[in-house]
């Protein structure tokens, strides 16, 4: 299956060897943690640890690979950083200043 459009964000490529013995020069991580080929086919036999950065392929080497750029992308990233996040739920009748309730009737007569 072609996903090179899909996973855009992937490792740095290397070398490794797929469980049937065919050797990849062009093999790289993708966001899913995928051992894959340039046409974005999963090499058989490959496996990521992206917590440590290590390929291990077919043959058992252990290849050190920079997955930095995909663990960046699995970060959660909010749309607008300057915009505070909602407060934890709180606990209580919901009336005290902490929880926002939401616009009321009278509030909008304020502003006229």
């Amino acid at each position: 299956m072609d996903e090179t459009v899909e996973n855009k964000v992937k490792s740095a490529t290397f070398q490794c060897f797929d469980s049937s013995g065919n050797l990849y020069n062009d093999a790289a991580v993708n966001k899913d943690g995928e051992v894959i080929d340039s046409r974005g086919n999963v090499i058989p036999g490959c496996v990521a640890d992206l917590d440590k950065g290590i390929v291990t392929d077919g043959y058992g080497n252990q290849i050190p690979v920079d997955v930095s750029a995909i663990v960046a992308d699995r970060e959660q990233v909010a749309d607008n950083p300057d915009i505070a996040a909602p407060p934890d739920k709180v606990e209580g009748d919901g009336q005290d200043d902490t929880t926002w309730t939401g616009a009321t009737v009278e509030d909008k007569e304020e502003e006229e």
